[in-house]
């Protein structure tokens, strides 16, 4: 592309996931996720790429800065949306609704903010 904003947004999405997968892997070694921690993770892996999708959907028609950082906003949101509705639809074993096996992300060891929240409740 010879749009520069395109590829300098393709260079932080690179940087905030590098983050995110970081944070992910030590939180994983020390056993130290909290909510926190994975609202973060989520904000610099799903919803930065949900963002940078949107923000080169933008930019790609040609759309004024304001226009540019309003769908980047509604991408990072819908990153969100969309890492918890996974989340839930990792207790559900319906491949109707979903391809992935029932507790996929348990098996996998990953974190969910489910599964964080049952914990944190555990601990009280």
């Amino acid at each position: 592309t010879r749009n520069v904003e395109i590829v300098e947004a393709l260079s932080l999405l690179g940087q905030q996931w590098s983050k995110g997968e970081l944070l992910q892997l030590q939180l994983q070694q020390s056993g130290g996720f909290s909510e926190e921690n994975y609202i973060e993770i989520i904000r610099n892996k799903t919803a930065s790429l949900f963002a940078t999708c949107c923000r080169f959907g933008a930019l790609s028609v040609g759309a004024d800065a304001e226009t540019v950082e309003a769908f980047a906003r509604f991408g990072a949101l819908l990153g969100i949306c969309f890492q918890i509705k996974d989340d839930i639809f990792d207790y559900y074993d319906n491949n109707i609704v979903t391809s992935s096996k029932k507790f996929k992300d348990w098996s996998k060891k990953s974190e969910n903010y489910f599964k964080i929240a049952r914990i944190k409740q555990k601990d009280r």
